[in-house]
């Protein structure tokens, strides 16, 4: 597979050799060299003129930034496969490209590895992750330095030129495109792959450091707009001073009208929290962009008397509940599921004026969540769920992030996080996990939690059961089992770092 190197460059004479004598230094058999210089005035072009031999395709170019020079570099590229090394970056070791397309799926999209952060002569190592859970964690707002550490660097990732070519970088981002791209190409189901693999030195001190009010702004802006809770993502970058306040985001639902400005808590009228007053004449929300609803969420206070909410999708009724005075939390389960992007109503009984004045309020709303479908088709309550290769075409669906492939009789979980995800029309009550224990490992042990509640945590055994009634979604929404084995490691020459063997799953 022939592999594009891009270098894009804008006055950086002093740091260009360094970078192409790290590209002209791999030993793939088959690499184009492209360089991309934005018209520099500084040395550049006598850099350049140096290595025009070594050069497979020099363009010279008047570029709206460097992501529109990559955007460009990516239509004058050859090969199947490109890769940004900007100058002043370098490749970790001669045979960095090697060791990638060695291992790279036919099916890949983009494939990634580890990168080096060099800044002021400190090198720090980043590995990155399975994006998949990446993803995940963005969805449920968990943004954290080590999440944003690793995140792939463009300086590790090998893209399908023709993806890139289809999607393109948004130059509307100034410092942080490359991450919008990976971010809309797992949101559109592209194949990601992780190859364990140290690949490039990035070298800190650049454009992104330099604009870092404007790269902790667009970063905001991009992972809200990936997440179902942008308030976490807002409160992690910016505290309780967000300039997006209380905007949310298409993978969460928004609200179109009836929820009036945010106020602090109204302990005169028994409001204990900061809460959006509901309008008398109802509110009006879109439901997430990415999936089917089955319900919704509401919390707040009730300062009046007794109150009913009908819920409607295009004037059909999808639920009524009952609000009662004072503090409440209710969970709506909709008659039927509703289509990504549905406009619902919801409409209270009455409204009471505040303060005298003309304003009708209905409820103070602390917050609302809406309930997607699951991404797995429902199983059956009594249904035993095998985790083997003959079970394989069935269950594929349900292993999340962390395992192995499926064995004869089980399939090893990876590390020390693993997650199984199960959706059930109806209650579940319990599980019984039939698992095996690591045999390098003495004593071990295994945390096994669902939905973020710890429900078993003791050996490692083929009959362990946990009770999960209190905790397990209904409805056809997905259930994460999550099992976090005591240690992991190899086993005899078997070199993959192996938890539990996990063979069935009963839901009782």
């Amino acid at each position: 597979m022939k592999v594009t190197v891009a270098t894009v460059a804008l006055n950086a004479a002093a740091e260009l050799p360094l970078t192409l004598e790290s590209i002209l230094g791999q030993d793939y058999p088959d690499l184009e060299l492209l360089v991309v210089d934005g018209a520099s005035w500084d040395e550049s072009a006598e850099v350049l003129a140096l290595y025009r031999d070594d050069i497979d395709r020099l363009e010279i170019i008047e570029d709206g930034g460097i992501f529109d020079a990559m955007n460009r570099a990516a239509d004058f590229a050859s090969g199947e496969m490109i890769l940004f090394l900007n100058a002043g970056d370098l490749f970790h070791s001669k045979s960095a490209v090697s060791k990638i397309m060695e291992r790279t799926r036919p099916t890949a999209d983009i494939v990634y590895g580890n990168h080096i952060y060099r800044d002021k002569g400190v090198e720090i190592f980043r590995p990155s992750w399975d994006f998949r859970m990446a993803m995940d964690a963005l969805r449920r707002g968990a943004v954290s330095a080590q999440w944003l550490e690793r995140f792939p660097a463009h300086q590790a990732t090998f893209t399908r030129t023709e993806l890139l070519r289809q999607m393109r970088y948004d130059t509307a981002f100034r410092v942080c495109a490359d991450h919008d791209f990976f971010l809309r190409a797992m949101a559109t189901g592209r194949e990601a792959q992780f190859v364990d693999e140290l690949v490039s030195v990035y070298v800190g001190g650049g454009f992104s450091l330099q604009r870092h009010e404007l790269l902790k702004l667009e970063w905001n802006a991009l992972h809200r707009s990936f997440s179902e809770q942008p308030d976490s993502i807002d409160a992690w970058y910016y505290g309780g001073a967000s300039p997006f306040g209380d905007a949310r985001s298409p993978l969460a639902g928004e609200v179109i009208a009836g929820l009036h400005v945010r106020e602090p808590a109204l302990i005169s009228r028994g409001i204990n929290h900061p809460f959006r007053f509901m309008s008398a004449d109802g509110a009006r929300f879109v439901t997430p962009n990415d999936r089917r609803t089955t319900g919704m969420f509401i919390s707040g206070t009730n300062p009046f008397a007794r109150q009913t909410l009908d819920f409607f999708a295009n004037g059909v009724a999808l639920a009524q509940t009952v609000i009662a005075n004072g503090p409440f939390a209710v969970d709506v389960l909709f008659n039927d599921m509703v289509a990504p992007s549905t406009v619902v109503d919801v409409e209270p009984e009455f409204g009471e004026p505040i303060d005298g004045g003309p304003f009708m309020a209905a409820l103070a709303v602390r917050d609302f969540t809406f309930k997607g479908e699951s991404t797995t088709t429902p199983r059956e309550v009594g249904t035993t769920l095998k985790f083997n290769k003959a079970s394989a075409g069935d269950n594929t669906e349900l292993m999340g992030v962390g395992w192995y492939n499926f064995e004869t009789t089980f399939t090893w979980s990876r590390g020390q996080h693993s997650e199984v995800r199960v959706a059930t029309l109806a209650g579940v009550t319990s599980l019984l996990f039939d698992m095996g224990p690591n045999p390098a490992i003495a004593g071990q042990t295994v945390t096994v939690s669902v939905n973020g509640h710890m429900v078993f945590e003791g050996p490692v055994a083929p009959n362990a059961k946990a009770d999960v009634g209190h905790v397990w979604r209904v409805g056809g929404q997905d259930n994460v089992i999550t099992f976090r084995p005591s240690a992991s490691m190899p086993v005899g020459d078997d070199p993959r770092d192996l938890g539990i063997a996990l063979v069935a799953i009963k839901l009782v």
